[in-house]
């Protein structure tokens, strides 16, 4: 017998019949508590036809207690029941329970069965992702891999607890669970690239699931309950990571979950300025990750875009992301050849002092150039004007882009370095 914890009696009996809350309160409501106590004991609820003591003493919000340690819950439901039907503004403390291996397999069977559902809703809806999605289930095993995280989080009755109540406010949260979904998904296969060369199998497995983890739980704060979406970020953070204390025990996780609620410090100083952050692969992959598919789903861009992959580019140098992630990506999402060119253009960038624009251009094969501010012996005759400042919007604030609103001259002197680059590209193509 393993201690399962729940909010209510009301989250119990729902994790059990699978169905939802306020329509098991309102079923009380309409029929009474002799009445449901009856509809309990018809669909076979585990109380029913399992022994289920008491973990710990119920009481209600003065003290009082209503059911003692060791007791079996089904000897008083009928009563406790009736106290909701007297005032249904009562409430009660959590209700722990001792669960047999026949329950809790029972259990385990409802959040899979929610999760299913939940994620194929995420995959079906469409949007930018649909097509990534389509690819992870037909090109790789993440899909497997992320059912074997999913069983390991269940194999023991804490994983159960917290789950339980994660699943049930899905719905509730389908916007940020579809969030959820891009990035854990996206997060194994980084992960899964950014492993590739270890020849340690264990060591991949255990990377892949703390990573899967660190993805999949950031919110787990607020799916559980106990944390409200309206409270300050850094308090939902605190909750969520509170949980992964419990369940992972991996400090970086740990702490990849607890700040990854702003990519700056209280000071300004982007994330991944600060030493510590990018000693932390989970850190690394979650934030950069997070970033991504904000910026794909709130600005024009999609992720094939070789516009998106320059931004991150960006956005990596200044620290707002990881560039070795950031490179991971492009190799993901973009043709070989364009991931290469992007890569030796942000390098030609950085040489530079002056730091020129990485600038897309269209139809003339190659796909970026470099264009800077400053008229200098390289500048070329053609003008670029950027009538104003590109913004990115996202979840965690607005971004400045190096695309300043002004007058820009091509830089001859790199952008000849690269053409030289892309045809000897095309060339071993």
């Amino acid at each position: 017998m393993q201690t399962i914890v729940h909010a209510n009696i009301f989250e119990m009996l729902a994790a059990d019949l699978d169905i939802s809350e306020n329509t098991l309160r309102d079923k009380l409501m309409a029929q009474g508590a002799p009445e449901f106590v009856k509809y309990l004991r018809l669909n076979g609820v585990c109380m029913f036809t399992h022994s289920m003591p008491m973990a710990s003493e119920l009481r209600d919000m003065g003290g009082n207690i209503l059911i003692n340690k060791d007791i079996p819950i089904d000897k008083y439901i009928e009563s406790l029941l009736e106290r909701y039907v007297v005032n249904p503004g009562f409430m009660t403390t959590s209700v722990s329970v001792q669960a047999s291996d026949d329950v809790l397999e029972l259990y385990r069977l409802r959040v899979n069965s929610r999760i299913e559902r939940s994620l194929e809703r995420v995959k079906s809806s469409g949007g930018k992702f649909k097509s990534f999605h389509e690819y992870v289930d037909l090109k790789t095993g993440i899909s497997r891999n992320f059912s074997g995280f999913v069983d390991r989080l269940l194999g023991n009755a804490k994983g159960i607890s917290v789950m339980l109540r994660m699943v049930k406010n899905l719905d509730s949260h389908m916007e940020m669970f579809s969030n959820t979904v891009h990035t854990t998904f996206l997060g194994m296969i980084v992960a899964s690239m950014y492993m590739s060369r270890a020849e340690n199998l264990g060591e991949k497995d255990y990377f892949l699931h703390n990573m899967t983890f660190t993805t999949f739980m950031q919110y787990s704060g607020i799916f559980s309950g106990y944390a409200l979406e309206d409270s300050e970020p850094a308090l939902k953070c605190h909750q969520s990571a509170q949980i992964a204390a419990e369940l992972c025990r991996d400090p970086q996780v740990y702490k990849a979950i607890l700040h990854r609620y702003s990519y700056r410090d209280a000071d300004g100083t982007a994330v991944f300025n600060i030493q510590d952050n990018s000693g932390n692969p989970f850190m690394r992959i979650l934030m950069t990750v997070n970033l991504f598919v904000d910026i794909v789903k709130k600005n024009r861009y999609t992720t094939g875009s070789i516009e998106v992959h320059k931004v991150m580019y960006e956005l990596a140098y200044s620290g707002y992301a990881d560039i070795e992630i950031v490179k991971l990506l492009g190799r993901l999402f973009l043709p070989a050849m364009k991931q290469q060119l992007l890569e030796y253009a942000f390098k030609l960038r950085q040489a530079c002092p002056k730091r020129p624009l990485v600038w897309g251009i269209t139809g003339d094969g190659m796909p970026v150039r470099l264009i800077c501010d400053k008229e200098c012996a390289y500048a070329g005759l053609h003008k670029t004007f950027i009538p104003a400042n590109q913004i990115l919007h996202t979840d965690e604030g607005d971004f400045q882009t190096g695309a300043i609103a002004g007058i820009y001259y091509p830089c001859e002197f790199l952008t000849d370095k690269m053409r030289v680059y892309y045809n000897n590209l095309a060339e071993k193509a």
